[in-house]
C-alpha cells in the first residue's frame, strides 16, 4: 500500500489513524505552534466539540496520536530483517523530509509537555529509540559475531538523530550522500570494534 507521505494513512478509517493524520497534516503545514484540537477538527471537517466528545480530553487525544506516531516511525525506521546493508534509515525523498520535519516538531511538543509534568508523550518517543537501539545491536551482532557495547550503539544512534535533524532542515549543510557516507563510516567502525569482553 502506497501513501503520499510515509507517516500518513489516508486509506484508514480507524478513528485513531484519522486523528493522527490530522495532527501530522497540521504539523507539516504550520508546525507545532498551530497544533490543537481546533486545527485538527478543521482538517477532519468536524467541530472541536465533536473531537472532545470522541476522545474525552486533549491529553487523551494527544496520547492516541503519540501511539500512532510511534508505530509509524517504527515501521519506517526499523527494518524487519537483519540482512540489510543499512540498519537505520535517513530521510532521502521530499515526502520523507516533510514528514520527519513534522515529527521533529512533535518531539519538541512532547518535550515541552514533559517539562510541564506529563511524561507520556516522551515515553512513546523513547519506544522508537529503544527499538532502534535493539535492532542496531542485533544487526551488529549478526555481522561481528558479538554484540557491541551499549555505549557504542548509543553513540551511533545519537549520530543518526543528528543526521536526520540536519537533513530535514530547510537549508541543510549536508547532502543525503554526505550523511550516508558519515553514517557508513561510523557503522563500519561499530562492526570492526564490536568484539568486547563485556558484551553478552
Amino acid at each position: 500500500m502506497v501513501y503520499r507521505h510515509p507517516f500518513l494513512r489516508y486509506t484508514s478509517l480507524e478513528p485513531g489513524d484519522m486523528l493522527a493524520d490530522s495532527a501530522l497534516e497540521v504539523l507539516m503545514a504550520h508546525g507545532a505552534g498551530a497544533l490543537n484540537l481546533t486545527s485538527m477538527a478543521k482538517r477532519l471537517k468536524v467541530t472541536r466539540q465533536a473531537l472532545l466528545a470522541r476522545w474525552g480530553s486533549r491529553e487523551l487525544a494527544y496520547r492516541v496520536i503519540a501511539v500512532r506516531f510511534t508505530t509509524r516511525m517504527q515501521e519506517w525506521a526499523v527494518p524487519r530483517i537483519l540482512d540489510v546493508p543499512e540498519p537505520v534509515r535517513l530521510p532521502r525523498f521530499p515526502d520523507e523530509v516533510v514528514s520527519l520535519r513534522a515529527l521533529e516538531a512533535w518531539s519538541h511538543l512532547a518535550r515541552a509537555e514533559a517539562v510541564a509534568g506529563d511524561q507520556r508523550l516522551v515515553e512513546e518517543l523513547e519506544k522508537v529509540r529503544g527499538e532502534e537501539r535493539a535492532y542496531l545491536r542485533a544487526w551488529t551482532r549478526s555481522r561481528a559475531g558479538v554484540a557491541p557495547p551499549t555505549s557504542e550503539v548509543a553513540a551511533v544512534q545519537a549520530l543518526v538523530v543528528g543526521l536526520r535533524s540536519e537533513l530535514v532542515r530547510p537549508d541543510p549543510v549536508l547532502t543525503y550522500p554526505d550523511a550516508v557516507a558519515a553514517l557508513d563510516t561510523r557503522l563500519a567502525a561499530l562492526v570492526a570494534g564490536a568484539p568486547d569482553s563485556l558484551a553478552p
